[in-house]
């Protein structure tokens, strides 16, 4: 056999080189035919076989599918026995496309052994089912698919059909639903490759036993195919690999070669990811519509039942009797009504009809009655138990976007920020998924949902919460201007106009409160009970701020940030109940907390060391801490007493008490508390900022307390590391690096400085997050904010930590809001001599020195 490499292996890789040069729509067809010449070429090239065998493609190449990094899936097939030169005829096929990099799947085998193997294993089943003829024998390859349709292939689409139903299970876990995702899953999401191959493999299937689909279906499947496929030639190409994941970095890099520009002040990375979406919408819902078409058990796909109002019950959902090519808006609101009631989707020629009908409905949707029938559509939606599903129908027709014309502008936008995972109308639809879980007993939220007197408002600020985005900022305001503008178009009464206002006004108040502001400051308390108002309007907020949480992404919602946003909520609803946190006789509760820490403290200290802690506590750490934390805090306070004492004794009086520290760990249910004691020291929230990031283990926030005996009490609520198999060891190994970092044996700079370069670092996208610092003294009667805005990286609190101690800025609260790639920080500061920043010339200079750590 002639050596490697071959003339046809050199005539593929100089073909294949240009092809991927300039890639043109049908790349993965002309990548398959160059393929195909190979292996005709290739297998005259090899000495005369004396075995008569086939070459033949299957899976992705036998659907002529190939891009440019696919593995090139090929099967050699013998009649009846596999001969001993098969290995000598593989390796000469093969090893010349190994040589020039290409992923190969590969198999050797005779009819027999093939069929009785994809009886057994359904992905060699599914891989059959394309499999084409290449070179070689064609008598052989004949054979095969001839024993493949007699013997494989009756009897089988039924089991197949329940076999992919559990793997699209597997595929919404693992990979999500894909039209709604920000970095979707190109052929394993719901709406990718895979669902249109799976329509496909049962059609063929059907289509044997004399069924099959209309075939004006199966070629809106292959347009949006050629089209998802388009973008994962371009995505191989860049990524010089086989990848399906779409990241935001390549959805940045591909929008333009792919012909998107911006417009109406969308980015052009976001005009293709709202396309993206809207074809894989659609290619998940013709296939779950198609679904109980395929493979129906006895050949029969069920019965046709009329509902009323002119609509249908079919097996491939609901319909419009008599099936008009265009809806009229009055069956349209009856089909949805239905659809509500029943939880069936829409047939896909129902869908048409609706989209065909869009202007006419825009229209009707005008009028008064169309007003009160659009009222009456979203407070069923709210009622009825089964209504996801027309809720999704309702917005992937368009149907909502032409009834409210105001939503239907923001439907697509897509939200590039990576805290979101969904553009902006499934982000609502989930928000309102979720509030209606609320009403369902057992949820953690249901007694406050079940005292609403109108919770259908609660949806409606829900639909209108995010309607006024794309319009240069400032959201929550203008959106409030839409929604009180729509509303009173369609009907609705003034006092519900006012609340639904209100909540799409103030959706962000109660997290932004929780995540940048001193919760236990009055003034902050106060300031959101005169903005919520009323009780009613602050259990409907908290439900919102839930619901829009969760729907946003797996970054925005935790039991940390529900914990602080229900500890916000509690205190605010009792202000607004008539009761008082603070003012006449709120001293007595403080004097009753240090009775109580008196009797319960004496195991630790003697009485006078115990009257000294107390008298040193300032008022702000008793109020923020309370019974049970104060008495850990002063067992940690012992401890360092102990620590101290033998530091002294071991080490000379210029040196000794520096670096000692006691430090103890809780795990919480969705991370960990950390708590720290030491003697006021230069840089130990840096230190402990710096030695987390090297370990990995991200900061959710930090209170800083200074008793007057110079005792730090440090509390930190941290993300889960890592690595969380040996927990012991690693807050050991915290424990000493905080140690070895002040009294300078270890150089946090250089070592987060090398961790950043370090090649497993992890790399994040440029989003051209522009940093933002702000120093802010009228958010406090306490303390000067100093708020910043930045793109996240590896020790970025570390860095804004040594900033803020450069400037001789004490620390006594942090709060860090990650969301996605971008942070929003708060730091509570005084100056060293307990001041708040009063000169507006040193707040510029502050403002200035942090900005430029951020660089």
């Amino acid at each position: 056999m002639p050596p490697s490499p071959s003339k046809a292996a050199r005539a593929l890789d100089r073909k294949r080189k240009k092809l991927f040069e300039a890639p043109a729509n049908g790349l993965c067809q002309d990548l398959s035919d160059l393929f195909d010449a190979y292996f005709k070429s290739r297998l005259a090239e090899i000495e005369p076989v004396r075995a008569h065998c086939a070459v033949a493609a299957v899976g992705g190449y036998g659907r002529g599918e190939l891009c440019p990094r696919s593995d090139i899936d090929v099967l050699i097939l013998y009649k009846d026995r596999v001969p001993e030169e098969a290995k000598a005829l593989a390796q000469a096929l093969f090893f010349p496309l190994w040589d020039l990099g290409a992923e190969l799947g590969h198999g050797v085998r005779a009819t027999g052994e093939c069929l009785k193997l994809a009886k057994t294993d359904w992905q060699v089943f599914a891989s059959l089912l394309d499999a084409r003829f290449l070179a070689g024998d064609e008598a052989v390859f004949a054979d095969f698919i001839a024993r493949r349709d007699e013997k494989l292939l009756p009897g089988r689409a039924v089991p197949f059909k329940e076999w992919l139903t559990g793997q699209n299970s597997r595929r919404a876990v693992v990979h999500g639903d894909a039209s709604g995702m920000l970095e979707p899953n190109l052929k394993e999401g719901l709406g990718g490759l895979r669902d249109v191959h799976q329509v496909r493999w049962l059609h063929q299937l059907d289509a044997a036993e004399g069924r099959g689909l209309p075939l004006e279906w199966l070629d809106v499947l292959e347009g949006h195919l050629r089209f998802l496929l388009a973008v994962r030639n371009r995505l191989h190409l860049l990524e010089n690999r086989k990848e399906d994941r779409l990241s935001l970095d390549a959805q940045r890099a591909l929008a333009g070669p792919l012909g998107y520009k911006a417009h109406e002040g969308m980015l052009d990375v976001e005009v293709f990811l709202a396309e993206l979406h809207r074809v894989m919408a659609e290619i998940r819902t013709l296939h779950r519509a198609l679904w109980p078409l395929l493979a129906a058990p006895g050949g029969q796909p069920g019965t046709v039942r009329p509902l009323g109002g002119g609509v249908l019950l079919t097996p491939g959902g609901l319909g419009f009797q008599g099936a008009p090519e265009r809806a009229h808006p009055e069956n349209v609101f009856d089909m949805f009504g239905h659809a509500l009631r029943l939880g069936e989707p829409l047939a896909l020629p129902a869908r048409r009809a609706i989209q065909a009908g869009l202007p006419e409905l825009e229209s009707f949707a005008a009028t008064d009655q169309g007003g009160a029938r659009i009222l009456a559509l979203l407070e069923k939606a709210l009622k009825e138990p089964r209504a996801g599903q027309a809720l999704a129908d309702l917005f992937e027709t368009g149907a909502l976007g032409a009834m409210i014309p105001e939503f239907g502008r923001v439907q697509d936008m897509v939200q590039y920020d990576v805290f979101h995972i969904h553009p902006v109308g499934r982000h609502t639809l989930e928000t309102i998924l979720e509030i209606r879980k609320a009403a369902l007993p057992g949820h953690p939220y249901h007694p406050i949902f079940s005292g609403l007197e109108r919770p259908e408002l609660l949806l409606l600020g829900a639909l209108f919460h995010d309607v006024g985005k794309g319009q240069g900022g400032a959201h929550s305001e203008k959106g409030a201007e839409i929604a009180r503008a729509v509303l009173t178009r369609l009907g609705l009464d003034d006092e519900a106009v006012s609340t639904v206002g209100f909540l799409v006004l103030r959706h962000l108040l109660l997290a932004d409160t929780a995540m940048r502001r001193d919760i236990s400051d009055p003034d902050v308390l106060a300031a959101c009970a005169q903005r919520t108002g009323t009780p009613e309007r602050l259990d409907m907020l908290l439900l919102l701020t839930m619901a829009d949480s969760l729907a946003t992404g797996p970054s925005a919602w935790n039991d940390w940030k529900a914990g602080l946003i229900g500890g916000l909520y509690r205190r605010i609803r009792t202000l607004l109940a008539g009761c008082t946190l603070f003012g006449p006789g709120g001293a007595r509760p403080l004097l009753e907390l240090r009775d109580t820490l008196r009797e319960k403290a004496g195991c630790l200290f003697s009485q006078e060391r115990v009257e000294a802690c107390l008298d040193a506590m300032p008022p702000r750490y008793l109020l923020s801490r309370g019974e049970g934390d104060v008495l850990c805090d002063l067992r940690l306070v012992s401890r360092l007493e102990e620590a101290l004492e033998e530091d002294f004794r071991m080490r000379p009086s210029t040196v000794a008490g520096k670096g000692v520290v006691a430090i103890e760990v809780d795990r919480l249910a969705d991370g960990w508390g950390v708590t720290l004691a030491a003697k006021r020291q230069p840089g130990l929230f840096a230190a402990m900022a710096g030695v987390l990031a090297l370990h990995g283990v991200n900061i959710r926030s930090a209170d800083f307390f200074l008793w007057s005996d110079n005792t730090e009490i440090h509390h930190y609520q941290t993300a889960n590391p890592p690595d969380t198999l040996y927990p012991d060891e690693l807050w050991a190994r915290v424990r000493r690096a905080v140690r070895y970092s002040l009294t300078g044996k270890l150089s946090l700079d250089y070592r987060i400085q090398e961790k950043r370069a370090s090649p497993l670092a992890p790399k994040t996208p440029d989003l051209g997050i522009k940093p933002w610092v702000e120093v802010n003294d009228e958010a406090s009667d306490y303390f000067t904010v100093v708020e910043v805005r930045a793109a996240d990286r590896l020790g970025l609190l570390y860095d804004l930590a040594v900033a803020l101690d450069s400037l001789g800025l004490d620390v006594h609260a942090a709060k860090i809001d990650t969301q996605g790639l971008e942070v929003f920080d708060a730091f509570f500061v005084r100056t060293t001599q307990g001041r708040k920043v009063r000169d507006d010339q040193r707040a510029g200079e502050i403002a200035r020195i942090v900005l430029a750590s951020l660089v």
